[in-house]
């Protein structure tokens, strides 16, 4: 049976925004804290057991220690429930939480070919070192499943789909803000178990 955890419901920033006085955004901080959430992320599973996280936000370190499914399994020193990362842009809200799953647990990081070109020409991703974080490109239109850490198929099917979106802005200097194939995916996950489904736009 499929499990779906809401990390974060919110857009880019998050609710309140750090510099944002917005009616919404003040009573957040104020009177309304029931208001307040992270930036839009999901992660799910078939089993309960191994999760995988779509987009990894800056917001993720709060999300994980949020989400006891997420938590190390008791008397373990090392260990994670998350057996991968779906990304479905290169934006900094769907890519910055990488850089706090640094720390040598075994993952990997699904996206399309133009997202992992992004990762890879940025230095600052080498700390998630290849020998370890797999990166494994995903196709427009084209399902794929992804694998639970010893390889075997984890019964959720992923749809990637194209968008309407614009390239990350902060490559807006490299190339056409305009969006391109790839840049923005949407994508229907299905419990093959079940054929149950969801979609997932951000």
């Amino acid at each position: 049976m499929l499990r779906v955890v809401i990390l974060g419901a919110a857009a880019g920033g998050g609710v309140p925004q750090w510099n944002c006085g917005c009616r919404v955004c003040q009573a957040a901080r104020t009177k309304h804290p029931e208001l307040q959430s992270t930036q839009a992320s999901l992660a799910i599973s078939a089993d309960g057991n191994h999760w995988f996280l779509i987009n990894a936000s800056q917001d993720l370190r709060q999300q994980l220690i949020a989400a006891p499914q997420l938590h190390p399994s008791p008397g373990k020193l090392r260990h994670s429930p998350i057996a991968g990362v779906i990304l479905t842009n290169g934006e900094i809200d769907a890519i910055a939480g990488l850089l706090s799953m640094r720390e040598g647990w075994p993952f990997t990081i699904y996206a399309h070919a133009k997202v992992l070109a992004t990762l890879k020409s940025n230095s600052i991703f080498n700390v998630l070192n290849e020998k370890t974080v797999c990166r494994q490109p995903i196709a427009i239109d084209q399902a794929f499943e992804p694998a639970l850490p010893d390889g075997s198929p984890s019964g959720i099917e992923i749809l990637p789909f194209e968008v309407t979106g614009k390239g990350a802005w902060y490559l807006e200097g490299e190339r056409r803000a305009t969006n391109e194939a790839g840049d923005t995916l949407g994508l229907r996950i299905r419990d093959k178990a079940t054929d149950k489904f969801l979609y997932f736009l951000a």
